[in-house]
């Protein structure tokens, strides 16, 4: 992947090291399965580590103080998002990866571009159009001394992704520019994950709506002036740390274009380049609206979400007075958001009382190898683009550099395989003996071998190594089950939908072992929940077997 890297200091540094570790690889221990001499990693592919605390897994190619900064930052946020958002406390297994590296590297991999709701200067609760404009009018004319003549324009532009990568790690890319990420910024990546454990899967304007919405606990001190005219102080003169605010970034990109309700329904997620933020902006309007104005039904239909509900179905049954199959439904939905909008975006918000979340920062790091970065970048740049069904064909290129790089990176190999090449199956046999510690070589080998005895002792080996890994966690169960042992198989199964319930494959396994233990009332309603959360991906294979043990 040829992409710009900024971190020079960190390249000369890794040079010499890596030159001396090639001395040391094996020349005759494996076969390259690719044809070609072996390769030397790209400049900004060294330098990285990978940094593990309580709840993430932080790769980077920055100076660790900024990582330490980022990693406070993000089990911070975490634990206030979660302390907001449910009455009591819920664990969330597993941890989630974030790419954190400088902008030049990582821009084009970030996707996800929306306006923050606040930065300096841009700091005035529920204002109205009317009111920006008035203040840019009078920087402009010199009326107020102004640095930025439009505080809540492009300094608020911000880039990331949230993406679910192939082996299901949740994973989150972040753009860094300066010294520090936004912590807006973070807050709104964190919230996509939370969404995917409450809603499972939102469509696109709820997932970043909800994003949008639950950020502003992490935004600038807002100014609430009492309003013009009166000296009637409506709530606090100051508010932060608060879900929920009418933010003057939000308010700003409201005001400079529009998206009708009938558009945003359908959005499926991407941005034009020549009119930024313009559905995320209205994706937060219609969720701000929704919980100030229709908040009973709003939570049904997050209710529905979470049962695994398609999105369309949910919404009908919720806002049957939305309904977009009858005549001038959405116009009367349009109307409203357009007076939420024109008129000053006011609504109620929640704040914690104890703002401080009691977290634990403390991490371990280690090296990161030069080959793991690399499929760490293609997997990003993958998930950055539209998953249309089309050839990438930059792909095979990228995994051929790869394996030359490294013969024996287990994605790799099986990823190629994948694509229609030879079978990874001696080359995963060779991973696992060279690399006994890597739990993604396990886990692929057990799904490559046939025989039974290899294939037990491999995926064991993965839930061992990688014990809150659902891909793991599943393939032993679904094994374990069509083996004679579905006892035993509850327990992965379980264990790995707690981990992702959004997946539908994990949902099948549990359903497909309920039929084994001959509870089929449980399997056969678990079998239609992973229906449901397949919907326009294909029905889970898995499901053929409550079918044969359930339907009779």
């Amino acid at each position: 992947m040829h992409i710009a890297c900024t971190s020079a200091f960190l390249i000369a540094a890794s040079l010499a090291a890596f030159a001396q570790t090639q001395k040391k690889l094996p020349t005759g221990s494996e076969e390259l399965l690719i044809k070609g001499p072996r390769r030397s990693p790209d400049k900004h592919l060294l330098g990285w580590r990978e940094y593990r605390s309580a709840h993430f897994v932080v790769d980077s190619n920055l100076s660790s103080f900024v990582v330490a900064r980022l990693i406070q930052q993000l089990e911070t946020t975490r634990a206030l998002e979660l302390r907001a958002l449910v009455a009591e406390p819920v664990p969330l297994p597993g941890r989630v990866r974030v790419i954190a590296a400088g902008a030049s590297l990582l821009g084009e991999l970030a996707p996800d571009k929306y306006f923050i709701g606040s930065g300096k200067g841009c700091q005035l609760l529920n204002v109205t159009c009317w009111q920006l404009e008035q203040q840019r009018f009078d920087a402009l004319a010199g009326l107020v001394n102004a640095v930025n003549f439009d505080p809540c324009g492009q300094d608020l532009f911000f880039a990331g992704n949230y993406f679910v990568s192939r082996l299901g790690e949740p994973t989150i890319v972040l753009p860094v520019a300066g010294l520090s990420v936004s912590p807006e910024v973070v807050a709104h990546q964190v919230a996509h994950h939370l969404a995917s454990h409450l809603f499972l899967h939102p469509p696109p304007w709820l997932r970043e709506g909800f994003a949008a919405f639950v950020e502003t606990i992490a935004g600038e001190t807002l100014d609430n002036p009492a309003p013009t005219g009166s000296h009637i102080q409506r709530g606090e003169r100051t508010v932060v740390g608060a879900v929920g605010l009418a933010a003057p970034g939000f308010t700003a990109a409201l005001c400079r274009d529009s998206v009708s309700a009938k558009e945003l329904l359908r959005w499926q997620g991407e941005e034009a380049a020549s009119r930024p933020g313009r559905y995320h902006g209205h994706s937060w309007l219609l969720y701000h609206w929704l919980w100030n104005h229709r908040s009973k039904k709003l939570s049904d239909f997050q209710s529905r979400l979470a049962s695994g509900e398609n999105a369309e179905a949910a919404w009908r049954q919720a806002f049957p007075e939305y309904n977009p199959d009858h005549p001038g439904a959405l116009a009367s939905l349009d109307a409203a958001l357009d007076r939420h909008r024109s008129f000053g975006v006011v609504g109620r918000y929640y704040r914690l009382k104890d703002a401080a979340a009691e977290t634990d920062s403390a991490y371990s790091e280690a090296a990161l190898a030069p080959a793991d970065v690399h499929l760490i970048l293609i997997e990003a740049q993958v998930a950055s683009q539209p998953s249309n069904g089309r050839a990438r064909p930059w792909l095979l290129s990228e995994l051929h550099d790869l394996i030359l790089e490294e013969p024996l990176q287990p994605v790799a190999l099986a990823w190629r395989a994948e694509l229609g090449f030879d079978s990874p199956l001696d080359g995963l046999r060779k991973a696992v003996a060279r690399f006994p510690g890597d739990w993604r070589a396990w886990l692929l080998l057990g799904q490559a071998v046939d025989a039974a005895a290899e294939k037990a002792a491999a995926f064991r080996m993965a839930v061992k190594l990688k014990p809150d890994s659902a891909l793991a966690l599943q393939s032993l169960a679904l094994f374990l089950a069509t083996h004679g042992e579905p006892a035993e198989a509850l327990g992965y199964a379980k264990q790995a939908l707690e981990v992702a319930p959004w997946d539908a494959q994990a949902t099948a396994v549990l359903a497909t072992i309920d039929a084994f233990i001959g509870e089929c009332d449980e399997a056969l309603e678990t079998y239609q929940r992973a229906l449901r959360l397949s919907f326009g991906a294909g029905r889970p294979e898995a499901l053929a077997q409550v079918d044969r043990l359930c339907r009779r």
